[in-house]
């Protein structure tokens, strides 16, 4: 019994020491540690740059990435809970089986579109009373 109380006990002191000469060691890295001085500036980020430079292809890149991660993850998903590669593609599909009813539904939201288009010009010009329907229709 009294070798293993020697060996615990002869242990712990090692531990201590080992503790105790990190601990030295830390204390002493801590001490020496010196941070320099720094200063900060104002700057404009990188997209701003880009912006004012012209050059969009950073704008370009970034929307391709994002697109294609969303058809990829799509793509997973269908391919894994649908099992079918191509199932949100149904929509599509159905409307080219009526065709001619998008075609009409689609050529109906274009003709409205170009009225109110035609319905505001004239109407911005309406305050000058030097101008009729007639001289402000371009075709």
């Amino acid at each position: 019994m009294g070798s293993i109380e020697l060996n615990t006990q002869k242990e712990e002191n090692n531990n201590n020491v080992i503790l105790k000469e990190h601990h030295d060691d830390v204390t002493a890295k801590s001490k020496r540690r010196v941070f320099r001085e720094k200063t900060f500036v104002a700057r404009e980020s990188l997209l701003t740059t880009e912006f004012r430079n012209g050059n969009m292809k950073i704008i370009y890149n970034c929307f391709t990435a994002a697109f294609l991660l969303f058809f990829l993850r799509a793509l997973v998903d269908d391919v894994l809970v649908q099992k079918m590669p191509l199932h949100h593609t149904w929509l599509i599909w159905w409307n080219f089986e009526k065709f001619f009813s998008t075609m009409a539904v689609w050529t109906g939201m274009f003709v409205s579109t170009i009225g109110v288009y035609y319905a505001f010009q004239h109407w911005s010009t309406i305050p000058s009373k030097l101008t009729d329907l007639a001289s402000n229709v371009s075709f």
